[in-house]
């Protein structure tokens, strides 16, 4: 089933491929027109004293790879469901509702990977940083990880609703706590104490704080690393369930 999937995501970029390849280079342009050149005036350097420019670097990348993440969901898990109906046909197979929801993130995924590494090659020759070739691969790693707890969302809110104005304002406030309250664009200390102790116990903060503590401090928080991830897993279980009752099935 998994392969099947990697295959139908591999056609449905092909008939695409123009758009997709202009929308992976605009992206990274436009988040450093629109945020870095405005933020790089008020924010110079992080707390741990690294330049704005380097600190908001992973951040770019990780948001650059998240943003094609709504769209494919939505029609894999709602307008397939909805109107298309042919949600209803791949649950027919064998595979199990689990299997087919951690396919169709996967696969998701892998397409987000495409974008964060387009994002690196562009926003390279936009921004100076010091990191090296790990540390790049650290940033695509945690992207992953991050777009997973990510897709779970979605995923959750696409089965849970059945109105397209309702989904598209939930995830469109989804899109603007994980951008603003995770960490991405600037540190959750500018927040009021109150808010900030909030914020950083979200996952998706927590995954960002983890990969800031390896890449700016090289410290490697083993509970930051896996929670996140444990934490997705029993999530994509759960969306496993919610597809089988969502579907009657």
């Amino acid at each position: 089933m998994i392969v099947a999937l990697f295959k139908r995501r591999w056609w449905l970029i092909q008939n695409r491929l123009f758009s997709t390849i202009g929308f992976s280079l605009m992206f990274p342009i436009l988040l450093y027109v629109m945020i870095f050149m405005v933020l790089n005036t008020i924010i110079r350097e992080s707390g741990n004293h690294v330049p704005y420019g380097e600190w908001v670097f992973p951040g770019f990348v990780v948001l650059s790879g998240s943003f094609v993440i709504m769209p494919i969901l939505f029609r894999d898990f709602f307008d397939l469901r909805i109107h298309g109906r042919v949600l209803l046909n791949l649950t027919l197979s064998p595979s199990s509702k689990t299997g087919l929801v951690t396919g169709l993130i996967l696969t998701s995924l892998a397409e987000s990977i495409l974008f964060s590494v387009v994002a690196v090659g562009v926003l390279l020759t936009l921004l100076q940083t010091s990191f090296g070739l790990m540390d790049y691969l650290i940033m695509i790693a945690f992207s992953c990880v991050f777009n997973f707890v990510l897709a779970n969302s979605i995923v959750t809110l696409s089965l849970l609703i059945n109105r397209t104005s309702l989904l598209m304002l939930s995830i469109l406030a989804l899109f603007i706590l994980i951008t603003f309250g995770s960490g991405l664009l600037f540190e959750l200390g500018f927040y009021p104490d109150s808010v900030g102790q909030i914020l950083k116990f979200i996952p998706t903060s927590v995954i960002v704080q983890c990969f800031h503590s390896i890449l700016f401090l090289h410290h490697i928080d083993w509970l930051l690393l896996f929670g996140p991830i444990i934490v997705a897993g029993f999530w994509t279980l759960l969306n496993g369930f919610i597809l089988k009752r969502t579907l009657n099935q």
